[in-house]
């Protein structure tokens, strides 16, 4: 979502943003290695790729040293570089999913409650909400949400509201519910294949395709 804030999908499509912020993210972690890591990506993507497409037995990807491959890896490190002018070399990202856990233990929505509240907190994910509110506000909206669809009472009182102990307000926990209950009753996405005309405009991009999304994966 930050990538996508200061980048255009047109001078980043998903695919080689994904592929170049997976590569960057090996870098931050040990399984980084200097000599094969841009092969390994290259190569995953490149079977990623022609599975959305529904190619069953794709051909093999580049090999190192040929024409096809450097201009791969030329196209993954530029766009490594991109995303890291974009995001301001800040990489740490807070999640609110270790507040979840603690407010709904501290509330005691049980496990059908609990369970609940960390599917809408991966939800957060597939939405603008992680940009819009920092972690405690997600994890209190999310929580909140959860309570309510799992027929949880949550304490109201005189001596303040609960989500303050998380350090949100009332106006961050209405406006999370309310994007993620939006976002819940939308209808499946839609991929669409935007493929760049050199030849209408200057670059404009081409009719979209619609592609049929994958299978969604049960939600816990």
């Amino acid at each position: 979502h930050r990538f996508y804030c200061k980048v255009s999908l047109l001078a980043a499509p998903p695919a080689t943003a994904a592929a170049a912020l997976t590569f960057l993210a090996l870098k931050l972690d040990e399984a980084y290695d200097p000599a094969s890591s841009s092969r390994r990506v290259l190569a995953v993507f490149h079977r990623l790729e022609a599975r959305a497409r529904g190619v069953a037995s794709p051909e093999p990807p580049p090999e190192p040293g040929t024409a096809a491959f450097e201009a791969a890896k030329a196209t993954l490190v530029r766009t490594e570089r991109v995303a890291l002018r974009a995001l301001g070399f800040i990489l740490h990202v807070e999640h609110p999913h270790k507040l979840v856990l603690q407010a709904a233990h501290m509330l005691a929505l049980g496990d059908a409650g609990t369970a609940t509240a960390w599917a809408l907190a991966n939800d957060c994910l597939r939405t603008p909400l992680p940009v819009l509110h920092p972690a405690p506000v997600l994890a209190a909206g999310v929580v909140f949400l959860a309570a309510r669809l799992a027929g949880v009472p949550l304490p109201e009182g005189a001596g303040g509201a609960w989500w303050g102990v998380l350090g949100a307000s009332a106006g961050g926990v209405a406006d999370v519910a309310a994007s993620l209950r939006a976002a819940l009753a939308r209808p499946p996405p839609v991929t669409l294949d935007v493929v760049v005309d050199r030849g209408r405009g200057g670059g404009a991009p081409a009719p979209a395709v619609p592609r049929a999304p994958p299978p969604a994966a049960a939600t816990a």
